[in-house]
């Protein structure tokens, strides 16, 4: 492998590990029925000057409300790490978010997945069926002190929809992501992992 194949590796998994590494705010509990919509908004924002736009503007190109943008913007904030939505008004790209911008759908489909399966709500019925009967989901909700002050039976039967979005968004094309697979990948892998590791504890 010459050197330039070896950095652009390097970078790679520095990256990946970076995203793996990452954990979501566990404590959120999101209302984003549509995944594919954060991929929207990622690409959307990447055309903008400074990877950034009014909300108002967004709402009127997805043809959403506002109150829609912002539930996607903060979803996409505390779950995904992928945009910034502190800007009064504005939602904009992260450094992760601008990274994952510049990346292939199905890349990106792969992250998204990957941070879902990481929330113990998913975890929990990721492999269930709940196509029909979301009572479980409502009464795990339930069963968070937090949640079940914080929200109204609508708010979380509509949070619950979302749960049930997420799940069958992960098992769409594919099988859950496995341990097993991850570990395929580190073996795979294992000569470059150990040259970025050798050269994280130098550094």
């Amino acid at each position: 492998m010459t050197h330039m194949k070896m950095k652009t590796k390097t970078n790679e998994l520095t990256t990946l590990i970076a995203r793996l590494q990452r954990k979501p705010n566990e404590d959120f509990l999101a209302l984003a029925n549509t995944p594919e919509r954060f991929m929207e908004f990622l690409y959307f924002l990447r055309r903008k000057p400074g990877c950034r736009a009014h909300k108002a503007d967004m709402a009127t190109y997805f043809n959403i409300t506002e109150r829609q943008v912002r539930f996607y913007a903060t979803a996409g904030s505390e779950i995904f790490g992928l945009f910034d939505a502190s800007e009064r008004g504005f939602v904009s790209l992260t450094k992760l978010g601008k990274e994952m911008a510049y990346t292939k759908k199905e890349e990106v489909a792969f992250y998204l997945k990957t941070e879902m399966q990481k929330m113990p709500l998913i975890q929990e019925f990721i492999n269930k069926d709940i196509s029909e009967d979301l009572s479980p989901v409502i009464k795990a909700i339930e069963s968070n002190e937090k949640w079940e002050q914080e929200y109204s039976l609508s708010s979380v039967e509509r949070r619950a929809s979302t749960i049930r979005s997420w799940v069958e968004y992960i098992r769409e094309d594919s099988l859950p992501i496995s341990e097993s697979q991850l570990l395929h990948f580190v073996k795979q892998n294992r000569s470059v992992l150990s040259h970025l590791f050798t050269v994280k504890q130098v550094g």
